[in-house]
Parts: C-alpha cells; sequence; structure tokens
C-alpha cells in the first residue's frame, strides 16, 4: 500500500528537472509493487536505469545489496 501511496501521490515537480542519475531496483516476484511502475517511473526519468532482478520479490535490496552498493560506490570519486 505504501508503494500505491507514494505513485498516486501528487508530484511537486516534474521528474525531467532530476539532474542526477537514478537506478531503480526491482523484483521481477515482487507482488506488493508490480513492474509496471518501475518501468513507467525509470521511462519519465532523464537519465534512470532500471535493474529487474528474475529472482527476487519485495526484497530485491536485501537480494542485491552487493550490486547496490557496487553502483553506488561507482560514483565515489
Amino acid at each position: 500500500m505504501q508503494e500505491l501511496a507514494l505513485i498516486k501521490r501528487e508530484r511537486t515537480f516534474p521528474f525531467i528537472e532530476v539532474a542526477t542519475p537514478v537506478h531503480l531496483w526491482h523484483g521481477a516476484r515482487d507482488r506488493n509493487a508490480p513492474i509496471a511502475f518501475a518501468r513507467r517511473l525509470a521511462r519519465e526519468l532523464p537519465d534512470a536505469t532500471l535493474h529487474v532482478s528474475d529472482s527476487s520479490g519485495h526484497d530485491v535490496g536485501v537480494d542485491r545489496s552487493g550490486e547496490v552498493m557496487s553502483v553506488l560506490a561507482s560514483y565515489v570519486t
């Protein structure tokens, strides 16, 4: 429900103004948040990368924590 509330909430700014690269992780087996929402968000953000884990559900952040940390570390100079 929390994801649905966030998705349906009116935006306070247009996504086109997001200048920072955004990485989104989504578990293909997630029964709480449909992957269609993640795909739409990735399309609407100017510089977004969607990482889909076919073997993960709603806990994709735990399942893919190494990958997430690796991507974050790649931005550290």
